[in-house]
């Protein structure tokens, strides 16, 4: 599907250094259109894949994957690169984002390359489970525990 929108077409002029541009009435014809979401209310739970990723030379890696996860049931492995979410190619810095438009309980599909073979690998997306632990002050700390908590933030 193609898209037609007004758009830009820049034309330099050299002008104390500066570059202008003018706009055109022509349309571009030649714009594909890409899946576009709706973005997520703050609140609302976002979908989690349960994998951590890494970025080499551009690509999105897979390091870790843990275990009882989406990513897990759905068979991707460490050094899977992932290329697509639901056709829609993902870099490294659009990943997170991309994950962020899917809600938990949502179906993606994921496209892969493993060793040289490009893979679609069905998830059902899930929700990141809460951090199991918090550092917390204690209210009246005795003596000794104040002394602890300093040493061990360096106020000694």
């Amino acid at each position: 599907m193609l898209a037609s929108y007004p758009y830009e077409e820049p034309r330099e002029r050299s002008d104390g250094g500066r570059v202008r541009v003018r706009h055109s009435d022509k349309t571009k014809q030649d714009a594909p259109l890409t899946d576009v979401r709706e973005p997520r209310k703050e609140k609302e739970p976002k979908g989690w894949l349960g994998a951590t990723t890494k970025n080499d030379a551009g690509r999105v890696i897979v390091a870790v994957v843990k275990r009882d996860t989406p990513a897990a049931a759905a068979g991707l492995n460490v050094d899977d690169e992932i290329i697509a979410i639901d056709g829609v190619r993902v870099t490294p810095d659009q990943l997170e984002g991309r994950l962020d438009q899917y809600k938990p309980n949502e179906h993606v599909e994921l496209t892969i390359a493993r060793r040289g073979t490009l893979r679609a690998l069905p998830a059902l997306l899930g929700t990141e489970p809460p951090k199991l632990w918090k550092l917390q002050l204690i209210k009246e700390p005795t003596d000794l525990q104040k002394k602890q908590l300093g040493g061990w933030l360096g106020a000694e």
